[in-house]
């Protein structure tokens, strides 16, 4: 039966594009400049290893209920956020 959720792979994936997105705004609202070829290199560097690091849905990938790649994703975000605020 097939469905229109994705796959763990492609949210993953989606995610790591998200969070180098954030982090190259977060970067350029604190002052630092990154180049547009640099910013799209990097966002092309994150999804790929975002949905590399993945396991393929229905494979057990041996790191428990909290998977390790979404929380670094969450603390690139806070990381992000912070700086935009101007706490560091």
């Amino acid at each position: 039966m097939s469905t229109w959720a994705p796959v763990p792979k492609i949210t993953a994936a989606a995610l790591g594009g998200a969070a180098a997105s954030l982090a190259v705004w977060g970067l350029d609202s604190a002052g630092v400049e990154a180049p547009p070829a640099v910013a799209a290199a990097l966002t092309a560097l994150l999804a790929f290893a975002a949905g590399y690091l993945k396991a393929p849905a229905g494979v057990d990938d041996d790191l428990g209920a909290v998977d390790v790649l979404y929380v670094l994703l969450v603390v690139l975000v806070v990381v992000v956020l912070l700086a935009v605020l101007g706490v560091f």
